[in-house]
């Protein structure tokens, strides 16, 4: 892959070239994105809601961090780029919002099985949980502004 620079102090315009480690990787989502026709960025957004007592939140905000999502990265799905985890409490309870993007809908089927509309939820994560969604629902990213 080439890329350019300009370095705006000396009017310069330089060009070189960058390994692509991830080469086979990053095909196997291109020939997934041509074949579907989705968006350039081809970038699905997985969202998930559960609930837990006040009391768990926090447990669960932890086992998040520190077990189900580190164990999702050791078990090679590097497809994950992004973790959101939100709350809202509410006067009974906690409920969580997890937004998960995925660089194409292959990872998403990495991390979750062919059948990937089925929330993963580990049995740790359910013994806190009060209730959940069962399924995830997903989302092409189109845009994405950082403002």
């Amino acid at each position: 892959m080439k890329m350019l620079a300009f370095n705006k102090h000396s009017s310069n315009l330089k060009v070189w070239s960058v390994e692509m480690p991830n080469a086979p990787y990053s095909n196997r989502c291109s020939q997934f994105k041509e074949r579907y026709s989705m968006d350039k960025k081809g970038k699905i957004i997985r969202t998930w809601k559960g609930w837990t007592t006040h009391e768990n939140a926090p447990i669960y905000e932890d086992m998040l961090i520190n077990e189900v999502f580190p164990v999702v990265k050791e078990k090679g799905v590097e497809g994950l780029e992004k973790v959101s985890i939100s709350t809202k409490s509410k006067k009974d309870e906690v409920e969580f919002f997890l937004i998960l993007q995925f660089d194409c809908i292959e990872s998403v089927k990495t991390f979750a099985g062919e059948d990937y509309e089925i929330a993963y939820i580990p049995e740790n994560a359910r013994r806190v949980l009060l209730r959940y969604d069962e399924t995830a629902q997903h989302y092409e990213l189109k845009n994405e502004l950082v403002l």
